[in-house]
C-alpha cells in the first residue's frame, strides 16, 4: 500500500467501537499522512455526503486529479440488513447504502443494464467492502471519496455462507474500489483468498490496477482466486492513469502471480483512442503475451463519459486520435449520457476489430470478449448477450464450459437464486 495524504479522515462510531476494526484502522493509518480520524455518527455522515456530493457518481475533473480522496473508515450493520444485504431500517441520508453499513454484495442484472443503458452484461453477484478507489484515473466514474469497511472477518464469513448455497461460481471483488492496492495493511484480499482456497465450488476474482502483489504471493490460494488487471497502453498509464501501476508493472505483477499459481486475466479498459493508439496497443499486446498467458481477455472502449464535452474537459486533445475526436463531436447528440457514448458505433467497432486481430495474431486460442457493449456490437464478434466468454461472468471459471475454459454466462433466473441486490 502506498502512502496517502487525504484532506480528511473519518471513522464511524460503529467502527470505532469495535476492537478489531480499530486495530485494522491503525494498520491502515501507518500509510496515511493527514489529520487524525474524526469520529462521526450517521447524521454527520449524511451531512458530509450531501455537502461533498459523495453520493453522486461523476467523472473526476482533470484539475481534481492531484488530491487523494477523503477516507471514511466504516463497518457493516449485519443486524439491520436482510439476506439480500438490504437495510431493514430507513437510511439516515442520501448516497450509496454501503456508506451506512449495507450492501456487502450486489446483483448486476443483465436485463436492467440492457434496458437502462442498451449495453450487455452478464447477471452476477459482486462483492463489495470498498466504495471509491485510491487511484485517481481521469476517466474514473467513482465518487471522490474512499469508504473502507473494516469488519473484514464478519464480511468474509457472510460471503462464504452465501457462496456455499448459490449456483454462481465466480465472484468479482471489488468493482467499486481496488482492494489489492490497500494490501497488506487492509488484509481483506488475503483473508478471502485463503478462505476461497479451502473450498472447491467457487472462485474469487480480485479486480485491480495495482503493481505491488507481494502480499498475495505466499497465500494458500489453491488456484481458487483469479486476478484480473485492467490494462491500458504505455502512455495512458503514465498520463491518464498516472497514479496507478504502469503498463509494464501490471504485466510484471501478473507474471509473478501466474508463476505463484494464480489464474490471471486482463481487461483492456479502456482502450483509449490515442493519436497513435494502434502502435501503442500493439506493443502492449505483444509485451503482455510474451510474459503472461491469460485464459481470457476482454475489451472496453472509453464509455464511462456522459457526453462529448467531457473529452475536452478531462483530456489534452493533442493526445487523442483527431479523426475519432471529430467523430465523437459529430455524434454528440446521439445517446448523450448513456454508455457506450461518447464514441460512435463505427469507432468502437473499428477499435474492437483491431484489438481482436492483434490478440489473435499473437495468441490465436485466447478467448476475447467485449464488455458493456450494445447487442449489435456483441453480435459483430459472435457474442450472445447472456452467453459468451467473459472475464467476470458468473460461471466464467478457469475450468468452466467456455472456450479455453473461460466459462460462459449463466441465465438470470439461476443467478438470482440466493444472489442479491
Amino acid at each position: 500500500m502506498r502512502e496517502f495524504q487525504p484532506p480528511a479522515v473519518y471513522v464511524t462510531r460503529r467502527a470505532a467501537e469495535d476492537e478489531r476494526c480499530r486495530a485494522r484502522m491503525e494498520r491502515l493509518l501507518t500509510k496515511i499522512t493527514g489529520p487524525p480520524p474524526e469520529e462521526i455518527d450517521d447524521a454527520r455522515l449524511a451531512d458530509l455526503i450531501r455537502g461533498n456530493q459523495w453520493g453522486a457518481s461523476r467523472v473526476r475533473a482533470a484539475d481534481d486529479n492531484e488530491s487523494d480522496p477523503p477516507i471514511v473508515f466504516n463497518r457493516f450493520r449485519w443486524e439491520a440488513m436482510d439476506e439480500e444485504g438490504r437495510p431493514t431500517v430507513e437510511l439516515p441520508g442520501p448516497g450509496p447504502a454501503i456508506f451506512y453499513g449495507f450492501a456487502p454484495w450486489k446483483l448486476r442484472r443483465h436485463e436492467h443494464i440492457l434496458e437502462s443503458h442498451d449495453v450487455c452484461s452478464q447477471t452476477a453477484c459482486e462483492l463489495h467492502s470498498l466504495r471509491g478507489c485510491p487511484f485517481r484515473c481521469q476517466h474514473c466514474p467513482l465518487e471522490n471519496v474512499l469508504n473502507i469497511m473494516l469488519d473484514v472477518e464478519e464480511f468474509a464469513d457472510h460471503v462464504m455462507s452465501r457462496v456455499a448455497g448459490a449456483p454462481q461460481t465466480l465472484y468479482k471483488y471489488d468493482a467499486h474500489g481496488d482492494v489489492v492496492a490497500l494490501e497488506p495493511e487492509y488484509g481483506s484480499a488475503a483473508h478471502l483468498t485463503e478462505l476461497f482456497g479451502r473450498q472447491d465450488r467457487a472462485y474469487l476474482m480480485h479486480y485491480t490496477k495495482a503493481g505491488d502483489v507481494d502480499s498475495l504471493l505466499g497465500l494458500e490460494h489453491n488456484g481458487r482466486t483469479i486476478i484480473c488487471w485492467t490494462i491500458s497502453s504505455h502512455t495512458v498509464t503514465r498520463v491518464v492513469e498516472r497514479h496507478t501501476a504502469t503498463m509494464e508493472e501490471r504485466i510484471e505483477a501478473a507474471r509473478r502471480c501466474q508463476q505463484a499459481g494464480y489464474p490471471v486475466r486482463f481487461r483492456f479498459s479502456p482502450v483509449f483512442p490515442l493519436h497513435d493508439w494502434r502502435d501503442e496497443y500493439r506493443q502492449c499486446v505483444e509485451l503482455l503475451f510474451s510474459r503472461v498467458k491469460p485464459d481470457v481477455v476482454s475489451l472496453l472502449t472509453l464509455s464511462h463519459l456522459p457526453d462529448y464535452d467531457m473529452i475536452a474537459h478531462l483530456f489534452d486533445r493533442r493526445l487523442l486520435d483527431p479523426e475519432y475526436v471529430e467523430a465523437a463531436e459529430a455524434a454528440r447528440d446521439q445517446g448523450q449520457g448513456r454508455p457506450p457514448s461518447p464514441l460512435p458505433d463505427w469507432v468502437r467497432e473499428e477499435i474492437y476489430d483491431f484489438m481482436t486481430d492483434e490478440i489473435h495474431r499473437v495468441s490465436p486460442d485466447t478467448p476475447v470478449a467485449i464488455c458493456l457493449e450494445t447487442p449489435q456490437a456483441g453480435a459483430a464478434l459472435g457474442e450472445e448477450p447472456e452467453d459468451y466468454a467473459c472475464c467476470t461472468g458468473p460461471r466464467s471459471t478457469p475450468n468452466g464450459p467456455g472456450p479455453g475454459g473461460a466459462g460462459r454466462g449463466t441465465p438470470a433466473s439461476e443467478c438470482e437464486n440466493r444472489n442479491h441486490e
